[in-house]
C-alpha cells in the first residue's frame, strides 16, 4: 500500500511497526524467531486449509486452537506475575498509579 502510494504521488514513504515503536525498541531476535515460528506454522494452517483456528505458544511447541475456543475469554495477567514485577524494576509505566 505505501509503495502505491510512494509512486503514484513521488512522496518517500516509510513503513513503521507500531507495537515496537509503543514498546521502545526494535524487535529482539526472541522477537523475530517467535514471529517466524508463529508465521510458519499459520502459513502450514492455510496451506492445510485448516481454517478458524488461531496460532498459539503451548510451552515451548506452537500450536492452533479453534478461535471459538477464545472468542469472548479474557486472559489477564496479574498485578503480581513476574514480567510485570520485572518491568517495573526496569522502569516501564503500565498506566495508572
Amino acid at each position: 500500500m505505501a509503495r502505491a502510494i510512494e509512486e503514484a504521488t513521488g512522496i518517500e514513504s516509510r513503513e513503521t511497526v507500531l507495537g515496537y515503536t509503543q514498546r521502545g525498541g526494535n524487535p529482539s531476535p526472541f522477537d523475530r524467531n517467535l514471529a517466524t515460528r508463529l508465521g510458519g506454522y499459520a502459513s502450514e494452517l492455510i496451506a492445510n486449509r485448516e481454517f478458524g483456528r488461531m496460532v498459539c505458544m503451548r510451552g515451548e511447541q506452537v500450536d492452533s486452537i479453534p478461535l471459538m475456543d477464545t472468542a469472548g475469554r479474557l486472559k489477564l495477567v496479574t498485578p503480581d506475575h513476574d514480567l510485570i514485577k520485572q518491568g517495573k524494576r526496569m522502569g516501564i509505566s503500565f498506566g495508572g498509579k
